[in-house]
Protein backbone atom coordinates (compact mmCIF):
# COMPACT_ATOMS: atom_id res chain seq x y z
CA UNK A 1 0.00 0.00 0.00
CA UNK A 2 2.76 2.44 0.94
CA UNK A 3 4.62 1.66 -2.28
CA UNK A 4 1.52 2.36 -4.35
CA UNK A 5 0.90 5.66 -2.56
CA UNK A 6 4.48 6.75 -3.23
CA UNK A 7 4.21 5.64 -6.85
CA UNK A 8 0.92 7.52 -7.31
CA UNK A 9 2.37 10.65 -5.70
CA UNK A 10 5.31 10.51 -8.10
CA UNK A 11 3.01 9.98 -11.10
CA UNK A 12 0.84 12.90 -10.02
CA UNK A 13 3.90 15.10 -9.48
CA UNK A 14 5.08 14.15 -12.96
CA UNK A 15 1.65 14.92 -14.44
CA UNK A 16 1.47 18.37 -12.91
CA UNK A 17 5.16 19.00 -13.56
CA UNK A 18 4.66 18.40 -17.28
CA UNK A 19 1.77 20.88 -17.59
CA UNK A 20 3.32 23.42 -15.21
CA UNK A 21 6.74 23.34 -16.84
CA UNK A 22 5.25 23.68 -20.31
CA UNK A 23 3.06 26.60 -19.27
CA UNK A 24 5.59 28.46 -17.13
CA UNK A 25 8.76 27.74 -19.09
CA UNK A 26 7.47 27.69 -22.69
CA UNK A 27 3.93 29.01 -23.18
CA UNK A 28 3.93 32.17 -21.06
CA UNK A 29 7.49 33.18 -22.01
CA UNK A 30 6.55 32.71 -25.68
CA UNK A 31 3.50 34.93 -25.29
CA UNK A 32 5.51 37.49 -23.31
CA UNK A 33 8.13 37.67 -26.07
CA UNK A 34 5.49 38.42 -28.72
CA UNK A 35 3.36 41.06 -26.94
CA UNK A 36 4.03 44.21 -24.92
CA UNK A 37 4.59 44.05 -21.13
CA UNK A 38 1.22 45.75 -20.61
CA UNK A 39 -0.61 43.33 -22.94
CA UNK A 40 1.07 40.38 -21.23
CA UNK A 41 -0.25 41.60 -17.87
CA UNK A 42 -3.78 41.78 -19.27
CA UNK A 43 -3.47 38.25 -20.71
CA UNK A 44 -2.31 36.97 -17.31
CA UNK A 45 -5.34 38.57 -15.66
CA UNK A 46 -7.76 37.03 -18.18
CA UNK A 47 -6.18 33.59 -17.77
CA UNK A 48 -6.39 34.02 -14.01
CA UNK A 49 -10.15 34.45 -14.45
CA UNK A 50 -10.30 31.36 -16.69
CA UNK A 51 -8.47 29.28 -14.09
CA UNK A 52 -10.68 30.54 -11.25
CA UNK A 53 -13.88 29.57 -13.08
CA UNK A 54 -12.60 26.18 -14.22
CA UNK A 55 -11.32 25.14 -10.78
CA UNK A 56 -14.38 26.51 -8.98
CA UNK A 57 -16.78 24.72 -11.33
CA UNK A 58 -14.90 21.63 -12.49
CA UNK A 59 -12.65 21.21 -9.45
CA UNK A 60 -15.56 21.45 -7.00
CA UNK A 61 -17.47 18.78 -8.95
CA UNK A 62 -14.34 16.63 -8.95
CA UNK A 63 -13.77 16.81 -5.18
CA UNK A 64 -17.49 16.52 -4.31
CA UNK A 65 -17.72 13.32 -6.34
CA UNK A 66 -14.51 11.96 -4.86
CA UNK A 67 -15.52 12.42 -1.21
CA UNK A 68 -19.06 11.04 -1.76
CA UNK A 69 -18.22 7.77 -3.48
CA UNK A 70 -18.98 5.65 -0.38
CA UNK A 71 -22.62 6.75 0.00
CA UNK A 72 -23.64 5.13 -3.31
CA UNK A 73 -24.34 1.41 -3.62
CA UNK A 74 -24.90 1.47 -7.39
CA UNK A 75 -22.31 2.95 -9.74
CA UNK A 76 -24.86 4.09 -12.34
CA UNK A 77 -26.53 6.44 -9.82
CA UNK A 78 -23.19 7.70 -8.53
CA UNK A 79 -22.02 8.79 -11.96
CA UNK A 80 -25.53 9.64 -13.22
CA UNK A 81 -26.24 12.06 -10.36
CA UNK A 82 -23.00 13.93 -10.89
CA UNK A 83 -23.54 14.05 -14.65
CA UNK A 84 -26.93 15.66 -13.98
CA UNK A 85 -25.38 18.14 -11.57
CA UNK A 86 -22.60 18.96 -14.04
CA UNK A 87 -25.14 19.73 -16.77
CA UNK A 88 -27.10 22.03 -14.46
CA UNK A 89 -24.14 24.10 -13.32
CA UNK A 90 -22.47 24.27 -16.72
CA UNK A 91 -25.74 25.67 -18.11
CA UNK A 92 -25.98 28.21 -15.27
CA UNK A 93 -22.43 29.34 -16.03
CA UNK A 94 -23.25 29.64 -19.74
CA UNK A 95 -26.16 31.98 -18.99
CA UNK A 96 -24.04 34.05 -16.58
CA UNK A 97 -21.25 34.34 -19.15
CA UNK A 98 -23.60 35.57 -21.89
CA UNK A 99 -25.03 38.20 -19.55
CA UNK A 100 -21.56 39.28 -18.37
CA UNK A 101 -20.31 39.69 -21.93
CA UNK A 102 -23.01 42.31 -22.56
CA UNK A 103 -20.87 44.62 -20.41
CA UNK A 104 -17.41 45.92 -21.48
CA UNK A 105 -15.46 43.84 -18.96
CA UNK A 106 -12.64 42.72 -21.25
CA UNK A 107 -11.24 44.09 -24.49
CA UNK A 108 -12.17 41.27 -26.87
CA UNK A 109 -14.23 41.26 -30.05
CA UNK A 110 -17.19 38.90 -30.53
CA UNK A 111 -15.04 36.09 -31.94
CA UNK A 112 -12.61 36.47 -29.03
CA UNK A 113 -15.47 36.28 -26.51
CA UNK A 114 -16.78 33.09 -28.14
CA UNK A 115 -13.29 31.57 -28.12
CA UNK A 116 -12.89 32.54 -24.45
CA UNK A 117 -16.20 30.83 -23.60
CA UNK A 118 -15.09 27.62 -25.35
CA UNK A 119 -11.77 27.80 -23.51
CA UNK A 120 -13.46 28.14 -20.11
CA UNK A 121 -15.84 25.22 -20.77
CA UNK A 122 -13.03 22.94 -21.95
CA UNK A 123 -10.79 23.92 -19.03
CA UNK A 124 -13.64 23.23 -16.58
CA UNK A 125 -14.13 19.77 -18.07
CA UNK A 126 -10.38 19.17 -17.72
CA UNK A 127 -10.70 20.03 -14.03
CA UNK A 128 -13.70 17.73 -13.51
CA UNK A 129 -13.47 14.59 -15.64
CA UNK A 130 -10.18 13.18 -14.25
CA UNK A 131 -12.23 12.27 -11.16
CA UNK A 132 -13.01 9.04 -13.06
CA UNK A 133 -9.32 8.16 -12.78
CA UNK A 134 -8.86 9.50 -9.23
CA UNK A 135 -11.68 7.26 -7.96
CA UNK A 136 -9.98 4.21 -9.51
CA UNK A 137 -6.55 5.49 -8.38
CA UNK A 138 -5.40 5.35 -12.00
CA UNK A 139 -2.64 7.94 -11.95
CA UNK A 140 -1.02 6.61 -15.11
CA UNK A 141 -3.92 7.97 -17.15
CA UNK A 142 -3.67 11.29 -15.30
CA UNK A 143 -0.02 11.48 -16.29
CA UNK A 144 -0.68 10.64 -19.96
CA UNK A 145 -3.52 13.14 -20.05
CA UNK A 146 -1.04 15.79 -18.96
CA UNK A 147 1.39 14.75 -21.72
CA UNK A 148 -1.36 14.94 -24.34
CA UNK A 149 -2.54 18.35 -23.12
CA UNK A 150 1.01 19.75 -23.00
CA UNK A 151 1.55 18.61 -26.59
CA UNK A 152 -1.50 20.60 -27.61
CA UNK A 153 -0.19 23.69 -25.79
CA UNK A 154 3.14 23.47 -27.60
CA UNK A 155 1.42 23.17 -30.99
CA UNK A 156 -0.81 26.11 -30.09
CA UNK A 157 2.17 28.24 -29.08
CA UNK A 158 3.87 27.47 -32.39
CA UNK A 159 0.76 28.62 -34.25
CA UNK A 160 0.66 31.84 -32.18
CA UNK A 161 4.38 32.49 -32.69
CA UNK A 162 3.82 32.25 -36.42
CA UNK A 163 0.63 34.35 -36.64
CA UNK A 164 1.11 36.68 -33.60
CA UNK A 165 -2.52 37.82 -33.84
CA UNK A 166 -4.51 35.54 -31.48
CA UNK A 167 -2.98 34.47 -28.16
CA UNK A 168 -6.13 32.48 -27.26
CA UNK A 169 -5.27 29.88 -29.93
CA UNK A 170 -2.36 28.71 -27.77
CA UNK A 171 -4.66 27.61 -24.94
CA UNK A 172 -7.55 26.47 -27.16
CA UNK A 173 -5.43 23.92 -29.01
CA UNK A 174 -4.15 22.54 -25.70
CA UNK A 175 -7.64 22.20 -24.24
CA UNK A 176 -8.99 20.56 -27.40
CA UNK A 177 -6.22 17.94 -27.13
CA UNK A 178 -7.19 17.45 -23.47
CA UNK A 179 -10.89 17.09 -24.28
CA UNK A 180 -10.27 14.46 -26.95
CA UNK A 181 -8.16 12.42 -24.53
CA UNK A 182 -10.82 12.70 -21.81
CA UNK A 183 -13.61 11.56 -24.14
CA UNK A 184 -11.60 8.52 -25.23
CA UNK A 185 -10.44 7.44 -21.75
CA UNK A 186 -13.40 8.15 -19.44
CA UNK A 187 -16.94 6.76 -19.38
CA UNK A 188 -18.60 10.16 -18.95
CA UNK A 189 -20.71 9.88 -22.11
CA UNK A 190 -21.77 6.29 -21.42
CA UNK A 191 -23.59 7.00 -18.13
CA UNK A 192 -27.20 8.18 -18.21
CA UNK A 193 -28.35 11.20 -16.22
CA UNK A 194 -30.01 10.23 -12.93
CA UNK A 195 -31.38 11.95 -9.83
CA UNK A 196 -31.31 9.57 -6.87
CA UNK A 197 -32.18 10.14 -3.20
CA UNK A 198 -28.56 11.13 -2.56
CA UNK A 199 -28.74 14.09 -4.95
CA UNK A 200 -29.63 16.66 -2.30
CA UNK A 201 -26.70 15.60 -0.15
CA UNK A 202 -24.11 15.71 -2.94
CA UNK A 203 -25.53 19.00 -4.21
CA UNK A 204 -25.14 20.49 -0.72
CA UNK A 205 -21.55 19.25 -0.51
CA UNK A 206 -20.84 20.65 -3.96
CA UNK A 207 -22.22 24.07 -3.03
CA UNK A 208 -20.13 24.11 0.18
CA UNK A 209 -17.01 23.28 -1.82
CA UNK A 210 -18.04 25.78 -4.50
CA UNK A 211 -18.38 28.63 -2.03
CA UNK A 212 -15.07 27.76 -0.41
CA UNK A 213 -13.30 27.40 -3.76
CA UNK A 214 -14.67 30.70 -5.06
CA UNK A 215 -12.85 32.59 -2.33
CA UNK A 216 -9.77 30.34 -2.40
CA UNK A 217 -9.25 30.55 -6.15
CA UNK A 218 -10.05 34.23 -6.50
CA UNK A 219 -7.39 34.79 -3.87
CA UNK A 220 -4.97 32.49 -5.70
CA UNK A 221 -5.08 34.98 -8.58
CA UNK A 222 -5.94 37.97 -6.43
CA UNK A 223 -2.50 39.43 -7.09
CA UNK A 224 -3.40 39.77 -10.77
CA UNK A 225 -6.90 41.13 -10.20
CA UNK A 226 -5.92 43.67 -7.55
CA UNK A 227 -2.75 44.81 -9.30
CA UNK A 228 -4.60 45.12 -12.62
CA UNK A 229 -7.29 47.26 -10.99
CA UNK A 230 -5.10 49.52 -8.82
CA UNK A 231 -1.63 49.65 -10.39
CA UNK A 232 -2.13 48.44 -13.97
CA UNK A 233 -1.20 45.48 -16.22
CA UNK A 234 2.53 46.27 -16.23
CA UNK A 235 2.72 45.58 -12.47
CA UNK A 236 0.84 42.31 -13.05
CA UNK A 237 3.65 41.21 -15.37
CA UNK A 238 6.37 42.25 -12.91
CA UNK A 239 4.82 40.45 -9.93
CA UNK A 240 4.19 37.34 -12.04
CA UNK A 241 7.87 37.22 -12.94
CA UNK A 242 8.93 37.86 -9.33
CA UNK A 243 6.88 34.94 -7.97
CA UNK A 244 7.51 32.49 -10.82
CA UNK A 245 9.59 30.06 -8.76
CA UNK A 246 6.95 29.88 -6.02
CA UNK A 247 4.35 29.03 -8.66
CA UNK A 248 6.61 26.35 -10.12
CA UNK A 249 6.89 24.78 -6.68
CA UNK A 250 3.18 24.02 -6.83
CA UNK A 251 4.01 21.20 -9.23
CA UNK A 252 5.50 19.36 -6.25
CA UNK A 253 2.98 20.15 -3.50
CA UNK A 254 -0.39 20.20 -5.30
CA UNK A 255 -0.25 16.63 -6.64
CA UNK A 256 0.74 15.35 -3.20
CA UNK A 257 -2.38 17.02 -1.84
CA UNK A 258 -4.54 15.46 -4.57
CA UNK A 259 -3.23 11.93 -4.02
CA UNK A 260 -3.68 12.19 -0.24
CA UNK A 261 -7.33 13.19 -0.68
CA UNK A 262 -7.91 10.25 -3.03
CA UNK A 263 -6.58 7.80 -0.42
CA UNK A 264 -8.18 9.55 2.55
CA UNK A 265 -11.60 9.23 0.92
CA UNK A 266 -11.17 5.45 1.33
CA UNK A 267 -9.92 5.45 4.92
CA UNK A 268 -11.78 5.40 8.22
CA UNK A 269 -11.45 8.28 10.65
CA UNK A 270 -9.67 6.22 13.34
CA UNK A 271 -6.32 7.08 11.70
CA UNK A 272 -7.04 10.79 11.60
CA UNK A 273 -4.43 11.77 14.25
CA UNK A 274 -1.66 10.00 12.39
CA UNK A 275 -2.65 11.56 9.06
CA UNK A 276 -2.93 15.06 10.51
CA UNK A 277 0.51 14.95 12.12
CA UNK A 278 2.03 13.50 8.95
CA UNK A 279 0.51 16.16 6.69
CA UNK A 280 1.44 18.99 9.05
CA UNK A 281 5.10 17.96 9.23
CA UNK A 282 5.20 17.24 5.49
CA UNK A 283 3.76 20.64 4.57
CA UNK A 284 6.21 22.54 6.79
CA UNK A 285 9.17 20.45 5.61
CA UNK A 286 8.37 20.88 1.94
CA UNK A 287 7.76 24.59 2.39
CA UNK A 288 11.11 25.24 4.10
CA UNK A 289 12.97 23.18 1.51
CA UNK A 290 11.35 24.94 -1.45
CA UNK A 291 11.96 28.40 0.00
CA UNK A 292 15.68 27.68 0.47
CA UNK A 293 15.88 26.44 -3.12
CA UNK A 294 14.05 29.54 -4.38
CA UNK A 295 16.70 31.85 -2.90
CA UNK A 296 19.24 30.35 -5.29
CA UNK A 297 17.25 29.57 -8.41
CA UNK A 298 14.57 32.26 -8.58
CA UNK A 299 16.88 35.01 -9.95
CA UNK A 300 18.26 32.57 -12.53
CA UNK A 301 14.78 31.55 -13.72
CA UNK A 302 13.53 35.12 -14.10
CA UNK A 303 16.68 36.30 -15.88
CA UNK A 304 16.36 33.50 -18.43
CA UNK A 305 12.58 33.44 -18.95
CA UNK A 306 11.62 37.09 -18.50
CA UNK A 307 14.78 39.05 -19.12
CA UNK A 308 12.84 42.23 -19.90
CA UNK A 309 11.23 42.07 -16.43
CA UNK A 310 14.24 40.97 -14.36
CA UNK A 311 15.40 44.39 -13.10
CA UNK A 312 11.92 45.44 -11.94
CA UNK A 313 11.08 42.02 -10.44
CA UNK A 314 14.34 41.37 -8.58
CA UNK A 315 13.50 43.41 -5.45
CA UNK A 316 10.25 41.47 -4.86
CA UNK A 317 11.47 37.90 -5.50
CA UNK A 318 12.28 36.71 -1.97
CA UNK A 319 9.06 37.81 -0.27
CA UNK A 320 6.85 37.03 -3.29
CA UNK A 321 8.14 33.44 -3.49
CA UNK A 322 7.89 32.96 0.28
CA UNK A 323 4.28 34.13 0.19
CA UNK A 324 3.40 31.78 -2.67
CA UNK A 325 5.10 28.80 -1.01
CA UNK A 326 3.22 29.42 2.26
CA UNK A 327 -0.03 29.52 0.30
CA UNK A 328 0.73 26.19 -1.36
CA UNK A 329 1.99 24.44 1.78
CA UNK A 330 -1.18 25.50 3.58
CA UNK A 331 -3.17 23.83 0.82
CA UNK A 332 -1.42 20.54 1.63
CA UNK A 333 -3.47 20.39 4.85
CA UNK A 334 -6.79 20.83 3.04
CA UNK A 335 -7.32 17.12 2.18
CA UNK A 336 -7.27 16.27 5.89
CA UNK A 337 -9.88 18.91 6.66
CA UNK A 338 -11.97 17.86 3.65
CA UNK A 339 -12.00 14.26 4.90
CA UNK A 340 -12.44 14.69 8.65
CA UNK A 341 -13.79 18.18 9.39
CA UNK A 342 -17.06 19.96 8.74
CA UNK A 343 -16.90 21.63 5.32
CA UNK A 344 -18.14 24.85 6.93
CA UNK A 345 -14.63 25.33 8.32
CA UNK A 346 -13.36 25.65 4.76
CA UNK A 347 -15.61 28.66 4.23
CA UNK A 348 -14.72 30.30 7.54
CA UNK A 349 -10.98 30.04 6.89
CA UNK A 350 -11.29 31.35 3.34
CA UNK A 351 -13.45 34.29 4.42
CA UNK A 352 -10.96 35.31 7.11
CA UNK A 353 -8.18 34.91 4.57
CA UNK A 354 -10.06 36.99 2.00
CA UNK A 355 -10.82 39.79 4.45
CA UNK A 356 -7.22 40.05 5.65
CA UNK A 357 -5.85 39.96 2.10
CA UNK A 358 -8.23 42.62 0.75
CA UNK A 359 -7.91 45.02 3.68
CA UNK A 360 -4.13 44.72 4.05
CA UNK A 361 -3.60 44.75 0.29
CA UNK A 362 -5.61 47.92 -0.23
CA UNK A 363 -4.10 49.80 2.73
CA UNK A 364 -0.47 48.81 2.11
CA UNK A 365 -0.62 49.32 -1.64
CA UNK A 366 -1.79 52.89 -1.14
CA UNK A 367 1.30 53.65 0.96
CA UNK A 368 3.99 51.37 -0.46
CA UNK A 369 2.86 50.36 -3.94
CA UNK A 370 3.65 46.82 -5.04
CA UNK A 371 5.95 46.16 -2.08
CA UNK A 372 2.94 46.83 0.15
CA UNK A 373 0.98 44.26 -1.80
CA UNK A 374 3.76 41.67 -1.44
CA UNK A 375 3.80 42.19 2.35
CA UNK A 376 0.00 41.94 2.52
CA UNK A 377 0.11 38.69 0.56
CA UNK A 378 2.76 37.24 2.88
CA UNK A 379 0.85 38.15 6.06
CA UNK A 380 -2.55 36.90 4.83
CA UNK A 381 -1.11 33.60 3.56
CA UNK A 382 0.56 33.08 6.94
CA UNK A 383 -2.77 33.71 8.70
CA UNK A 384 -4.43 31.13 6.45
CA UNK A 385 -1.77 28.50 7.22
CA UNK A 386 -2.07 29.10 10.99
CA UNK A 387 -5.87 28.75 10.78
CA UNK A 388 -5.50 25.40 8.99
CA UNK A 389 -3.23 24.18 11.79
CA UNK A 390 -5.63 25.37 14.52
CA UNK A 391 -8.72 23.84 12.91
CA UNK A 392 -6.81 20.61 12.35
CA UNK A 393 -5.79 20.51 15.99
CA UNK A 394 -9.29 20.95 17.41
CA UNK A 395 -11.29 18.94 14.88
CA UNK A 396 -8.84 16.11 14.26
CA UNK A 397 -6.20 15.74 16.93
CA UNK A 398 -8.69 16.18 19.78
CA UNK A 399 -11.50 14.28 18.02
CA UNK A 400 -13.89 17.22 18.11
CA UNK A 401 -15.34 17.37 14.61
CA UNK A 402 -17.55 20.44 14.31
Amino acid sequence: MKKKIINDVLLNILALAISTVILQLIIYPTISANVSISSFGTILTIMGGVNVISVVLGGSLNNAQLVNQKIYKEEKYFYGDFKFMAKIYFFIFLVMYVVAMLFPLINLNLLGKIQLLILILLTSLRAYLPVFWRIKLNYKLIMWHSVFTATGYIIGSLVFSHTKDNWLITFLVGEIFSFLFLLKNTQFLSYKVTKSQNFKKINRDFLNLLSSNIVANILTYFDRFLLQALLGPTEVSIYFAASIFGKLSSMVLQPISGVFLSYLSRENSDKKKKYYLYFLLASIGFGVMLFCISLIFSPIFVNILYKNLYVEAKQYMTLANLSTIILITGSLLQPVLLRFSNLVWQNIIQLVYAASFIILGYLLMKSYGMMGFVIASLVSNSIRFILFVIVGYFSIWRNEDD
